[in-house]
């Protein structure tokens, strides 16, 4: 095992781990990214309201990002924006990955991502990332949504829609249409396509 963690060639197998049910799952911060990680209980679940905008100015934390904690303020608070919604696919950790837009300037985008509740470590709060897909899954393509999700500071690598600090919402814990357009909803049997490059769980 020390040896596999020691070598590059072993990371690709090593940035997954599967469930209980045989599912393969994320391993970076994956704790923190599931609200199962040892500040769970510091989250204040009232919202903040912010903008996508605001979010991507916040500075980029200077310590190292650690697996089982959080970085405060920002990961012990859940903001509540209003987006529209660029993108969406599934990851290979079973995320849904979202790319939210700022619904005063479209250019600027950050992530937002509901993980599987079957990959939820005993998450209290997997109950909500099933609620949160099932409202994602019956929004009206290109409605504004108001989303309410815990800041998370993600690695850098490329990811679609990053924002240029790495903040995400990761979880997303609900989601509510504010608008909608007369664009129909997602299809219920095929809500999210599967992202078609590999990338670091």
């Amino acid at each position: 095992l020390l040896l596999c963690l020691l070598s590059l060639i072993c990371y690709a197998t090593a940035s997954t781990a599967q469930s209980s049910r045989g599912i393969v799952c994320g391993v970076e911060r994956w704790p923190v990214k599931v609200m199962a990680d040892s500040d769970q209980a510091l989250v204040v679940l009232v919202p903040t309201p912010s903008s996508v905008m605001a979010l991507r100015d916040l500075p980029r934390p200077t310590v190292s990002l650690p697996r089982d904690r959080r970085i405060q303020p920002q990961e012990v608070t859940v903001y509540r924006l209003r987006v529209t919604v660029r993108q969406e696919f599934a990851e290979s950790d079973h995320d849904w990955h979202l790319v939210l837009r700022d619904t005063e300037d479209s250019l600027l985008t950050m992530i937002g991502e509901i993980p599987d509740s079957a990959c939820a470590n005993d998450s209290p709060f997997a109950a909500s990332f099933s609620e949160a897909r099932r409202a994602f899954q019956s929004a009206p393509r290109g409605a504004i949504l108001e989303i309410d999700g815990v800041g998370f500071f993600d690695f850098l690598h490329g990811q679609r829609g990053v924002a240029p600090n790495g903040i995400e919402l990761h979880p997303i814990l609900a989601i509510r249409v504010v608008s909608s357009p007369t664009q129909p909803a997602r299809h219920s049997e095929s809500p999210i396509t599967p992202a078609r490059s590999s990338r670091r769980n």
